[in-house]
């Protein structure tokens, strides 16, 4: 019987030790078992590499790019003889305003651009002259070069107060290599006048281009 009474009271000593020491030691934090998963706490790391960059959405939708020097690029339309709108030189309503001049090498040619405010068309005429004068005065207009490529171009109107406009004189040639440099004369009686020098008698074209209206010259290297 005595040994029966023995047991209970020495494992009710055992608890009361047990119950003691877990409340003098500090709350253990949980530990993760091996071989569990756990959540990445940096940021995610790409599987291709630093430098990959993926490829837009095809479905992506992009703004339209805006128009550049480059268009009508080609080797189409050039020769030297004389071009011309019809109709030419008859006067129109339209009232655009020549704001720009400027000379640049493209790829195979030399472009030579009137750039243009307001709405409306165009009338031109380019032609090599053997010389050209100034609107009015009669003044021979030189530039650099051996020849003169003489271009008219109606519709175009005298700026008001305070616009901005091609003012006239001397446009560089910049890295063209054949065209040599221009001079411009702004409206006068409807009528502008732009005369471009070139080494030789090199093949030319003529187009319009929009937004912004622009008048393109054209002439061949080769």
């Amino acid at each position: 019987m005595r040994i029966r009474r023995a047991v209970p009271a020495l494992l009710l000593v055992s608890v009361l030790g047990l119950a003691a020491c877990t409340e003098d030691s500090p709350p253990q934090s949980p530990t993760t078992p091996t071989g569990v998963a756990t959540e990445p706490t940096g940021p995610p790391t790409n599987p291709d590499g630093p430098d990959f960059e993926p490829k837009p959405d095809e479905d992506e939708t992009t703004e339209p790019a805006e128009p550049t020097e480059t268009e009508g690029e080609g080797t189409e339309g050039f020769d030297a003889e004389t071009k011309q709108t019809d109709g030419f030189p008859e006067l129109t309503d339209t009232e655009l305003l020549p704001t720009e001049v400027r000379i640049a090498r493209q790829d195979g040619f030399d472009r030579v651009v009137v750039e243009f405010t307001g709405e409306g068309t165009l009338g031109y005429r380019a032609q090599y002259a053997d010389e050209a004068v100034e609107p009015g005065s009669g003044n021979p207009i030189t530039v650099p070069g051996d020849h003169l490529l003489e271009v008219i171009i109606t519709g175009t109107r005298i700026p008001n107060e305070g616009e901005d406009f091609a003012e006239r004189g001397d446009v560089p040639a910049n890295d063209a290599t054949v065209v040599q440099g221009a001079n411009f004369f702004p409206p006068y009686e409807g009528q502008s006048q732009l005369v471009i020098g070139t080494n030789g008698e090199a093949p030319f074209r003529v187009q319009e281009l929009s937004d912004p209206t622009r008048l393109v010259i054209d002439v061949a290297h080769d």
